[in-house]
């Protein structure tokens, strides 16, 4: 029995022992002989990095300290260049004074500025309502999160121009005294429309672009830059669609992907 036993342990032994394929691949990459800088210890750590979510990467440090003494214990906090783009929710379970202190609280949090421009070039006789709609739909991205800076006094500055290929100075100097810590601007490219019809149905076909560019006017950086393209399709019984439905379709669509982008790129 006690042969049998030993032969049972050794094997369990040799199973916990054995390493998975990606792991000594990635254990091949590394010479444990080297000294490596930072920058190239970092690139390394991306390059082997195999798992389908965010990993974990430790750093342990030989600081000569014995953290058995107060005085020798080392403690540190680092803020990363870089967020998640994800807004930070704190819930409170409180009542009385301390309800009023967790309201006061949340008033308190210093909130960026924004200034939000719409720019349509879109070239219809529907602009107007194409307009109320989008900042509708992007203010609501902002609104609570951010302060936002009144755009009317810019307006005359984007009108019936694109700036999908300007420069970062000659977009920025459009707002230039804003005062805002970032600025959005989303562009409505011209709309191009094409219709089918037979005896029975009347199609609809528009296409249009949006383009989205986020600055941060703090750091002189752009932030974001990206033209989106949707096309909208419609038919009906002849005579019944008109131009403008398509083209809301096609704009609602359009702004569902900017106004992500926007909640994701967008610093807090």
């Amino acid at each position: 029995m006690g042969g049998l036993k030993a032969e049972y342990n050794h094997k369990e032994e040799n199973k916990m022992a054995k390493k998975s394929k990606k792991y000594v691949e990635a254990l091949n990459k590394i010479d444990r002989t080297r000294l490596y800088d930072a920058t190239e210890a970092l690139s390394l750590v991306a390059e082997v990095a195999t798992a389908k979510f965010d990993e974990t990467v430790e750093a342990h440090i030989k600081l000569g300290v014995d953290s058995r003494h107060a005085d020798q214990q080392v403690r540190g906090a680092v803020v990363l260049p870089h967020g998640t783009g994800k807004t930070k929710r704190v819930l409170v379970f409180a009542k009385g004074a301390k309800a009023a202190e967790a309201e006061a609280a949340k008033s308190l949090r210093q909130k960026s500025s924004v200034l939000l421009v719409f720019n349509n070039i879109a070239g219809t006789r529907y602009d107007e309502k194409l307009t109320q709609i989008a900042l509708e739909k992007l203010q609501k991205k902002i609104e609570g999160i951010y302060l936002e800076i009144d755009a009317e006094p810019y307006g005359e500055n984007f009108k019936e121009k694109s700036f999908e290929k300007a420069s970062f100075a000659e977009l920025t100097a459009q707002v230039d005294g804003c005062g805002a810590d970032y600025f959005v601007y989303t562009g409505l490219q011209p709309i191009t429309k094409e219709t089918h019809f037979n005896f029975i149905y009347f199609d609809k076909n528009v296409e249009t672009g949006l383009v989205l560019r986020i600055v941060d006017l703090k750091n002189d950086k752009e932030l974001y830059n990206k033209k989106y393209l949707i096309k909208a399709e419609d038919s009906t019984d002849y005579f019944f669609i008109g131009s403008g439905s398509v083209a809301q379709k096609a704009l609602d669509a359009i702004l569902f992907r900017a106004g992500e982008a926007i909640s994701v790129k967008l610093p807090l």
